[in-house]
């Protein structure tokens, strides 16, 4: 006990000493205190702090994986985006820094914490902190500060220093005079001769003999470069690091002459560590390569290279420079930097993508030192690249495609895709396909990798919009020969006798069942099929036996999209997880064949090579009625009546393929015949007609009046008093249609437009004078039906409103009109609105609506546009001419329709209807908001909104007040 005391009075003595002897009888430190400070400053909070700054890089390190196909950074920590694993523990060291410098201010290690807290702001990528800690560092701790920069503590400081150094000074002169005082009188002594100092002798030139020159002392005084000031003690200052980690900020911020400053200063200056030398010339490097001035990288990355000592720096420096080579096209040097990665012995799989990129570029280069297909093929065969064929298929297509073996080439890619388990290899493969099959205008493979690459690659990645662009020229084309190829082998199959039908029954199930029968194993073996995935559309055709393939000119390679198998939620088509699931049978059952209810003891009892465990040779035979209900699941037609049904899906099929050729790919000629074909298997369909019109005008443009003439005669004999050949007698006919429609649209604008604003009485006028001007049977009766019933109910009230809605359901059934007339009914039997016909969601039983902000939440019905003007005082009829512009320029065909009017009898807006859904809605906003000229020049402050018909109906209706609401449920919704 009396131990424990003396313990406790010595530490609290100890404690009382440090803090009493840390600072003199004036407030300053001394040197007991400066220890103090010195020594729990750095082993305390910063010390556990980097701890957990150095976990954060290796946390990057592990978690970022490069992108081979592209440039590697030269700083992961610069390209990873994802800070959530870091976040956590940088923040706990951000606390602990902060702790630090608030307590041991004084100390050596404060610049230090400001330098660690600015490198963790960098890692979290808020660039402007780190930027402006890194910039209070440089500012702080600068040598050469003025004193009128300095603030009072730092001139204290300064003036201490100064003392100290003038009574050193002092000192040092007193000893030098008490030395002279002290030394004797000089002895007279005898004169001697003084020695003449020989001259130093010149430099002798051996040159002439053939010698190198001897070295001028002078010169080299003047070219030996400064040597940098030696600090006492461990520490060193953070100011030259600050300055680079700065530079670092300010490339990230795109303040590129700004971080060329500071570069520039840090090689200047001969205080700079040489530890941060190597890091210098690669930051120089960075900020070229950030800037995309690939060839002014090379020579500070070589710098770099050379004055850098770890190896794992060293390696990805190599690469990146044999990459910048690479994209000069200079390939042996290229070739040559990949070699050297190789000797640094990097990861395996950065020695694997080097070995990879050597083969390519030695095939470029033309090296003769080994077959870069053979190298290739023999590293696809090593067991330790199982997980990396994808890259190494990859190489040698790129091989193959450089020796002009194209289709090999695309079998390799293939293959890279079949490896590949997504990101950017898969990515780069599908490009690369899309782009070949597009080449050869081999249309339908190309939409299908053009789709896989549009997903795949990066959103910021401009190839990306390219295939998002080239998928939608081709869907059209694509998707239709698909679906004609499966429509006539399905019209083939239902037209064979049974016993043909039933013999394709059977093998379709032994397909499914992983039975191999020996005329099908070939074909199994090159399609795949059989590897207990359900069969696609292309296998079952495949597997009937049948030549089900279109007309020459829609020669095709159909196949099913990579993308759409792995993002579906079925997990046998998802390759990872059906490897999974495979893996984790075999644990719990052992090696099975496939097959159906396999575990039960009546499917084991019929077939005794399951019971064994063996692969299954045999499938029980159907009955007739499970053939039939087979075949129907197949969708194989069973009568006449689903056989025409099919018929018309491939008249339209040909129809949209003929379209696409000629309007989307430009193949006018393959157009030509595709029409052709449709009128010869189908010339009373109302494609035909539609087709014979489009030849027509085909051959009108070339100037071929024969065939012209040949085409009209068609339309005539064969659809005579269709609008079409009226078209082709009196070619002002559809001008004078479309003028029609144009203004029967118009009316039916303005007869809304006063049902919304509860003018009934002007919008029943207008209704009654529809039959008068476009006749008994115009177009909008469902429509115009509707409004009457709304203006029913607006002058009557609700029981005749609901009469109304009923009439228009039995007038015309099964129309948007008779679906909308029931919903308003059904809400008016719930208790909705009474007074309000044309508020058919409001549900609260008076003129309010159901809730401010209760808009409809739906992408895929109709859509408009709203462009509403800031300044209530704007007239919008200046800018209604720029938008139609805008509209016939780039979407000729939509008819859309543009109207101006105020929402809430205040808000200037602009409308433009209709647009399909919400895609394409938003896809108009895109364009117009990049289109410099779409409310001509000087256009006011505006917005451009999209709204779906309804929520546009709602805000329209009184009471008012609803728009502020309806600006926020867009933002939100349509963010």
């Amino acid at each position: 006990m009396r131990t424990i005391y003396l313990f406790l009075l010595l530490t609290l003595g100890g404690f009382a000493f440090l803090t009493q002897g840390c600072k003199t009888a004036d407030g300053r430190l001394t040197k007991l205190g400066k220890g103090y400070h010195n020594l729990t400053g750095r082993y305390n909070a910063y010390y556990h702090s980097g701890l957990r700054v150095t976990k954060a890089h290796e946390t990057i390190r592990e978690q970022y994986r490069d992108n081979y196909n592209e440039l590697l950074p030269l700083y992961t920590y610069v390209a990873n985006t994802d800070t959530n694993s870091i976040k956590a523990p940088l923040d706990e060291a951000i606390r602990k820094l902060a702790l630090n410098i608030e307590l041991h201010r004084p100390g050596q290690w404060t610049d230090d914490s400001y330098l660690m807290l600015g490198e963790i702001e960098f890692l979290k990528r808020n660039y402007a902190k780190s930027a402006a800690t890194f910039q209070y560092i440089v500012d702080k701790y600068n040598p050469d500060k003025p004193r009128s920069a300095m603030d009072a503590a730092e001139l204290a400081e300064l003036k201490a220093k100064q003392a100290k150094e003038n009574k050193k000074k002092k000192k040092e002169s007193a000893k030098k005079k008490k030395k002279k005082k002290k030394k004797p009188a000089k002895k007279p002594s005898s004169k001697k001769k003084k020695k003449k100092k020989k001259p130093a002798p010149k430099p002798v030139d051996k040159t002439k003999d053939g010698g190198t020159p001897a070295p001028d002392p002078e010169k080299e005084a003047e070219e030996e470069e400064p040597k940098p000031k030696k600090t006492k003690g461990s520490h060193k200052p953070a100011r030259p690091a600050a300055m680079l980690w700065l530079a670092k900020s300010l490339i990230e911020m795109k303040q590129y002459s700004e971080a060329a400053l500071y570069l520039r200063l840090l090689d200047a200056d001969p205080n700079t560590p040489r530890k941060l030398r190597s890091e210098i010339q690669a930051v120089q490097a960075h900020l070229w390569i950030a800037q995309k001035e690939y060839a002014k990288a090379v020579e500070p990355l070589t710098k770099a290279i050379e004055l850098c000592k770890k190896r794992r720096i060293k390696s990805r420096y190599v690469y990146v420079l044999a990459q910048l080579h690479e994209r000069q096209n200079n390939a042996q040097l290229a070739y040559e930097g990949y070699r050297r990665v190789i000797k640094l012995k990097p990861s395996y799989e950065m020695d694997l993508n080097a070995r990879l990129s050597m083969a390519k570029m030695g095939a470029k280069a033309g090296n003769t030192d080994q077959n870069p297909e053979l190298a290739l093929r023999r590293m696809l065969r090593e067991e330790k690249n199982e997980e990396y064929k994808d890259q190494i298929y990859f190489a040698l297509a790129e091989v193959q495609l450089r020796s002009g073996k194209k289709e090999e080439g695309i079998v390799s890619l293939q293959a890279s895709m079949a490896n590949s388990k997504g990101g950017p290899q898969r990515a780069e493969a599908s490009y690369l396909l899309a782009t070949l099959y597009y080449e050869a205008k081999d249309y339908v493979p190309a939409y299908l990798y053009a789709d896989s690459a549009a997903q795949a690659l990066a959103k910021e990645d401009p190839r990306s919009t390219d295939m998002s662009a080239r998928k939608r020229n081709l869907e059209r084309y694509a998707t239709n020969t698909l679906a004609l190829t499966l429509n006539d082998s399905l019209l083939a199959l239902s037209r064979l006798p049974y016993e043909e039908q039933k013999a394709y029954a059977q093998r379709v199930r032994k397909a499914q069942a992983g039975i191999v029968d020996k005329d099908t194993k070939n074909a199994d073996q090159k399609n795949k099929g059989g590897n207990g995935r359900p069969l696609s559309i292309e296998e079952k055709g495949r597997m009937s036996g049948l030549n089900s393939k279109p007309e020459a000119n829609l020669s095709a390679k159909p196949s099913v999209s990579e993308n759409a198998l792995n993002t579906s939620p079925f997990p046998l088509y998802n390759s990872q997880q059906q490897k999974r699931g495979e893996k984790e049978f075999e644990k719990r059952f052992g090696t099975r064949a496939w097959a159906d209810n396999w575990r039960s003891a009546k499917a084991l009892s019929q077939n005794p090579a399951i019971a064994a465990g063996g692969a299954a040779t045999e499938l029980q035979p159907m009955t007739e009625q499970e053939t039939k209900d087979f075949l129907v699941k197949l969708g194989i037609p069973q009568d006449e009546k689903q056989q025409a049904e099919l018929e018309k899906k491939i008249a339209i099929n040909l129809l949209n393929i003929g379209s696409a050729q000629h309007e989307d790919l430009a193949e006018t000629d393959k157009a030509l015949a595709t029409l052709e074909t449709l009128y010869t298997r189908y010339p009373k369909s109302p494609q035909a007609l539609e087709g014979l019109y489009l030849m027509f005008n085909i051959y009108t443009q070339r100037g071929d009046q024969a065939r012209a003439e040949a085409c009209k005669k068609r339309i005539l004999d064969t659809h005579p008093t269709s609008d079409i050949a009226k078209t082709v007698q009196n070619p002002s006919f559809l001008n004078a249609r479309q003028q029609k429609e144009k203004e029967l649209n118009q009316f039916y604008e303005a007869t809304y437009e006063d049902v919304q604003r509860r003018r009934f009485e002007e919008a029943i006028e207008k209704i009654a004078q529809v039959s008068q001007r476009f006749g008994e049977q115009y177009a909008f009766r469902p429509r115009f039906a509707l409004l009457a019933a709304m203006c029913e109910g607006g002058t009557k009230g609700e029981q005749d409103y609901i009469k109304a809605l009923k009439a228009v359901s039995t007038s015309f059934p099964n129309t948007a009109e008779d679906k909308r007339a029931k919903e308003i009914v059904a809400a008016l039997g719930k208790g909705g609105s009474t007074t309000t016909p044309t508020n058919p969601d409001n549900k609260g039983g008076n003129n309010e609506p159901s809730g401010a902000t209760k808009f409809t939440e739906n992408l895929n019905s109709g859509h408009y546009i709203l462009i509403v003007f800031k300044d209530q005082k704007t007239n919008v009829e200046p800018f209604r001419a720029p938008v139609s512009e805008f509209n016939t320029l780039n979407y000729p065909t939509a008819r859309l329709n543009v109207s101006g009017m105020a929402i809430e009898n205040k808000i200037p807006s602009i409308t433009i209807r209709k647009f399909i859904n919400a895609a394409d809605a938003l896809n108009y906003v895109k364009q117009a908001q990049a289109a410099p000229a779409f409310l001509g020049e000087n256009a006011p402050e505006h917005r451009i909104l999209v709204i779906q018909q309804d929520n546009y109906r709602l805000i329209l209706q009184p009471p008012y007040g609803k728009f502020d609401a309806y600006i926020e449920f867009h933002d939100k919704f349509y963010k």
